[in-house]
This record gives C-alpha cells, sequence and structure tokens, in this order.
C-alpha cells in the first residue's frame, strides 16, 4: 500500500467515488503525478485502494481527523515534454561593446595623475 499526498486549499474535499484527474504527490519519490483516480474517505468504500493523505496549505499530516483517504489510481497522466532548444548567439566584438568601465577606469586614473 503506497502513500499519496493531496495538497488542498479551503475550497473543499474532492469528489468522491467519481472518476477524477488531479495531481498528488508520491510520498516515496515526492514526485507530483497527474492521475485518473477514484477518492473515497473510506477504505471500506475502496478495499484495494493506496492511503490518500489530504493536506492544507500548512502541510501538517494530522491536522484532519478523517485522515487517510483512500485512493484507486486508474491511470497516470504523462505530460507532454516539449524540447527545448537555445538559439545560437554570436559573440559581439570587443569593438562593438557598450559599456563604461573601460572608459571609468582611464578617467579615474587621468585624475589621478593631474591631483599627484
Amino acid at each position: 500500500m503506497k502513500d499519496y499526498f493531496l495538497y488542498t486549499d479551503r475550497s473543499g474535499d474532492p469528489p468522491q467515488h467519481q472518476e477524477i484527474e488531479m495531481e498528488v504527490r508520491d510520498q516515496d519519490t515526492m514526485e507530483k503525478i497527474r492521475v485518473r483516480a477514484i477518492v473515497s474517505c473510506s477504505h471500506a468504500d475502496l478495499p484495494q485502494a493506496d492511503n490518500l493523505w489530504l493536506r492544507d496549505e500548512r502541510a501538517y499530516r494530522n491536522t484532519r481527523p478523517d485522515n487517510p483517504w483512500a485512493i484507486q489510481i486508474l491511470q497516470e497522466i504523462q505530460e507532454e515534454v516539449e524540447e527545448v532548444q537555445v538559439k545560437p548567439r554570436a559573440p559581439i566584438p570587443l569593438s562593438r561593446r557598450k559599456g563604461d568601465l573601460l572608459k571609468t577606469l582611464i578617467e579615474e586614473r587621468t585624475k589621478d595623475k593631474g591631483k599627484g
């Protein structure tokens, strides 16, 4: 039996006894998983189900007296992976760089020579 976490806000509990899509966190890997599942507040309704710990934004495990719920995962939903490509950037020659560092250093050196 595996343990999953569902982080809920104050909008309420997930609907029970119907197929829904949700994002849960696997306790073993701490990985977020998008699943299609059936949820119940009682393990008697789903005897072969895993544990689902409902957490509020403070994320304390025992804040809810009805924990753990039961979750029967029907399918893991794979996210679409997009390939990211880096655009090559042409190097800028020193003559075209716009910077005031060198100019400032020369001005400071000239002022120091004039004082001394």
